[in-house]
């Protein structure tokens, strides 16, 4: 699809036109993003559906805005429904301040409604934000909170780093993996539970997600989904009845000393299980918004609970 918006060629992503996007990203941010992650990240063909993306494209046949949704599934009142997540919003510095992001996202919504989709979503920051609530009219049920728990051990990681050894680091964390790996279709995780509202986690999301090179563990009877990035990122955690809330923190601080990181991190959103829970044992910081439009009933408000495996770069 291509419409001519004034001096703005609206312009469907694809395969091919996708390097755009690395070209927006280094031209705006200085930020070098490999094309081939990129067409891994959009080929969310487990779902039937790829690019659900716009980008404006100027009258010399150069990106200056992108807007996309990632085609995903979550649990919508019981039911498993077709969603669309956002991110990777960006617009030149040379084109702000034109309303490139409400036409790019009216073009994607549009699509997106045309086909099939029930629910979107993003977790955008603070300059996505006010795009989304004021010109996207997306509501803002809740936040996500950060928990950041230090560890006592030697901090392997940042040793290596600081002499240029990150190649080193990597193979004994392979090393570390590969002692506790467990198989995706052995994790369930905390998020599909009855009543409520979340994203829909399966094998073929898990086989997806692999692009950002994360990882599932078993350790001392603690299953995680997890991904090192200079820390130990949790994206969620398979809980049973009877679990102790001190114990898992136990577990997980122990293997980020054993990978020789200084901390773990997970990020959940508000009045979710895990935040809950963790609130009992340590303090949180306010984390990025979570937003989202119901392109079935606009006006009906949502509770939505996820967990760090759902941002789009875990």
């Amino acid at each position: 699809m291509e419409k001519k918006m004034q001096q703005y060629r609206i312009v469907r992503a694809n395969r091919e036109n996708i390097s755009l996007l690395s070209q927006l990203f280094f031209e705006s941010k200085g930020i070098k993003i490999p094309v081939e992650y990129l067409r891994q990240k959009f080929d969310t063909a487990y779902t039937g559906k790829s690019y659900f993306a716009h980008f404006a494209i100027t009258d010399g046949d150069n990106p200056a805005a992108f807007f996309c949704l990632f085609p995903c599934y979550v649990f919508l009142n019981g039911e498993k429904v077709l969603a669309g997540q956002s991110a990777d919003i960006i617009t030149h510095p040379d084109h702000q301040r034109k309303g490139l992001f409400g036409l790019l996202g009216k073009a994607t919504e549009a699509l997106a409604q045309a086909e099939g989709m029930k629910i979107l979503f993003a977790f955008p920051n603070e300059n996505s934000y006010p795009g989304f609530v004021r010109s996207l009219n997306w509501h803002h049920p809740n936040d996500f909170v950060v928990y950041r728990f230090r560890v006592n051990g030697f901090p392997l990681y940042r040793a290596l780093s600081k002499f240029k050894l990150g190649w080193f680091y990597q193979q004994y964390a392979r090393i570390i993996e590969k002692q506790f790996l467990l198989e995706p279709k052995k994790f369930h995780g905390s998020i599909s539970r009855n009543l409520v509202n979340s994203g829909h986690r399966s094998i073929e999301f898990y086989k997806y997600k692999k692009f950002n090179k994360n990882f599932f563990v078993e350790f001392k009877g603690l299953k995680f989904w997890c991904k090192i990035d200079g820390n130990l990122w949790i994206g969620d955690i398979s809980c049973h009845e009877g679990f102790e809330i001190n114990i898992v923190v136990s577990i997980l601080k122990e293997f980020t000393v054993l990978l020789g990181l200084d901390e773990f991190i997970f990020e959940v959103s508000q009045n979710s299980l895990w935040d809950n829970l963790l609130k009992e044992v340590t303090n949180f910081t306010k984390g990025v918004a979570i937003v989202y439009k119901n392109l079935e009933d606009i006006n009906e408000a949502l509770s939505l609970e996820f967990t760090g495996g759902d941002i789009d770069v875990f």
